[in-house]
């Protein structure tokens, strides 16, 4: 968090350290094809559908523009680790500034 005040950039390891289980869950995404996850299966193994993530006061919201309407799979699942990163690491910026 201080890293956000003094206008820092964050990283993953610092969104691991307020919200490990968050961090481990959107890690375990984007690598489940090393646990023989594939694109077959990956609905069923990943009870995620859209292109939304949990915030901090706990509530599913999209990540991108109509993330509702973008469904989540073995294809598009680094975009996902990639923009579900982006919303954690800078969800508290209009707080901040």
């Amino acid at each position: 968090m201080w890293k956000l005040v003094a206008g820092m950039n964050l990283t993953i390891q610092d969104l691991e350290e307020i919200d490990l289980l968050f961090t481990r869950a959107l890690v375990g995404i984007r690598d489940v094809d090393k646990g023989g996850v594939t694109e077959d299966n990956f609905s069923e193994m990943i009870p995620l559908e859209c292109f939304e993530a949990q915030s901090m006061s706990g509530q599913f919201v999209p990540i991108v523009p109509n993330g509702h309407d973008i469904k989540l799979t073995f294809k598009n699942r680094n975009e996902y680790f990639e923009k579900a990163l982006h919303f954690r690491l800078h969800e508290l910026d209009k707080q901040v500034w």
